[in-house]
């Protein structure tokens, strides 16, 4: 099935029926068969899955599904062994704000995160392509400039109690728009980059609240929103706010205007990817190095 992505290119996703199939069709050039949610960007995990990976295992492609219950389901049909290494991987995405469980399935890895792209945001990453871009600074220089942990703890103060909001309205009626919000609607241009508007993102939790507290009635908001709070306040950010729709793009945005990135959001998350290490993700560094047939 082609798909078209958030860069405007063509890109191919398979049936979650003919996964193992397609595995089949890689294992000339691969050691282990993996299957991801995402219809693109091969790079950014390439890069990311041969940081894991044990020296000299090949990896030249993984077959993606299209979405999170494609993996789901093609893993489901998956459950005996075919006598090589394999891992069907899915994003958190509300999971760990909700407190679900993910499905016991062998073979099968949730991401320790809201998205594999929050676990591209590293102050690492951002100044490798900051040196790249302003190749005439000092590391130190453009490191103050960046200011990462500023940055990203002015995130987490923005963005925390809107993504509550979002797990309040995604229980009680999924059908309502959450991170398909973009993030763009919620920040200004300012003379040094785009900053968030608290009051946008005010007004947006606020909107969602009304409309749910009418169509389910205010103690049932009430209830859900203070059970969800309790959970995100003992949440790293990273399992709360989604990376792929939220943070990434804004960081792309601010980042543009601090150093003349000039990729595309895809471009911006392989190059992230060049710089991903075991630790970003310990957990699953471990579930790919313990990986059997």
């Amino acid at each position: 099935m082609w798909f078209q992505n958030g860069d405007g290119l063509i890109v191919l996703s398979y049936s979650y029926r003919s996964a193992k199939a397609q595995a089949q069709l890689k294992k000339i050039y691969n050691d282990i068969d993996i299957f991801v949610e995402d219809t693109g960007n091969r790079s950014m995990w390439l890069h990311i899955l041969k940081a894991l990976l044990p020296p000299n295992t090949r990896l030249a492609s993984i077959v993606t599904l299209g979405g999170r219950d494609a993996v789901t389901k093609a893993c489901r049909l998956d459950q005996t062994s075919t006598g090589r290494p394999k891992l069907y991987i899915i994003d958190g995405d509300f999971d760990f704000l909700l407190g679900k469980k993910k499905e016991r399935l062998k073979y099968f890895y949730r991401i320790r995160a809201s998205n594999i792209e929050n676990l591209l945001l590293t102050e690492e990453a951002f100044l490798s392509i900051a040196l790249e871009y302003q190749p005439k600074k000092t590391e130190e220089s453009l490191k103050a400039l960046i200011d990462f942990p500023n940055r990203y703890s002015y995130l987490d103060n923005s963005f925390r109690l809107l993504f509550v909001a979002y797990g309040v309205a995604y229980t009680l009626q999924p059908s309502l728009q959450t991170t398909g919000h973009p993030v763009t609607k919620l920040i200004k241009n300012t003379r040094t980059g785009p900053i968030v508007e608290k009051l946008k993102l005010r007004n947006r939790a606020v909107n969602l609240y009304l409309t749910l507290a009418k169509n389910v009635g205010i103690q049932t908001v009430r209830q859900i929103r203070n059970s969800i709070i309790a959970r995100s306040n003992i949440l790293p950010l990273a399992q709360v706010v989604s990376g792929k729709d939220y943070l990434l793009p804004l960081l792309l945005l601010q980042f543009k205007a601090m150093c003349g990135y000039g990729g595309s959001n895809e471009n911006f998350k392989v190059a992230l990817a060049r710089s991903f290490v075991a630790k970003s993700e310990p957990w699953f560094a471990r579930r790919i190095k313990n990986l059997s047939p």
